[in-house]
């Protein structure tokens, strides 16, 4: 009896497929990014201060699911002057470890995949204000706060990733600006980085 070897080979191909993209997709990753970051500085009755600071990171992750995974990070968000009016300085500077959940399309090689993360930031911030009216005065805060971010990552090989990315991040402190306002600090990283599948 004679067989047609075309839908066992077409059955072989699907699996072999199947199993390619499984191995990208699943597993232990680590990475790391350098960003721009935007550190707006708030408070009732205040305008609205801002100014930008180089930001990198790193971080380790797993993808327990075709696309769910999760993601310790480190993030550096730097040092940046929002305030500099008058000849008075407010400097800022933060730092911070998040954990997310990362949802993702499927990941394929030579192919762009879409992300999107929202988990918990555990932040650090010291604020340095210099004034030629009185002596320079530091003083810093910590809390927990929500992050969030879009992303996409272009598979360059089976291994290794290009991501580019947007992050924001804002943390309620309790800084005094004056006697009954606390200032607030909000976060933005744009940037680029690599990723690597185990």
């Amino acid at each position: 009896m004679k067989f047609s070897t075309l839908p066992l080979s077409a059955l072989l191909l699907s699996i072999s497929s199947l199993a390619n993209a499984n191995d990208n997709n699943l597993g232990a990753f680590l990475g790391s990014d350098f960003a721009l970051s935007q550190h707006k500085v708030s408070a009732s009755g205040y305008e609205d201060e801002s100014d930008m600071s180089e930001s990198y990171s790193v971080y380790a992750g797993y993808q327990f699911h075709h696309n769910w995974g999760a993601k310790l990070s480190v993030v550096n968000f730097g040092s940046a002057t929002p305030i500099d009016d008058y000849g008075v300085k407010a400097e800022t500077e933060a730092d911070g470890n998040t954990l997310t959940a990362v949802w993702s399309t499927s990941r394929n090689e030579k192919q762009w995949s879409m992300y999107a993360e929202l988990g918990i930031l555990q932040w650090d911030v010291t604020l340095t204000v210099d004034s030629p009216y009185m002596d320079s005065v530091s003083r810093s805060d910590s809390g927990t706060s929500i992050i969030g971010g879009l992303g996409g990552s272009y598979a360059m090989t089976r291994h290794l990733d290009i991501t580019l990315f947007a992050l924001w991040a804002a943390t309620e402190s309790d800084l005094p600006i004056d006697q009954h306002t606390t200032l607030d600090f909000q976060y933005s990283r744009y940037g680029a980085g690599l990723q690597y599948h185990f």
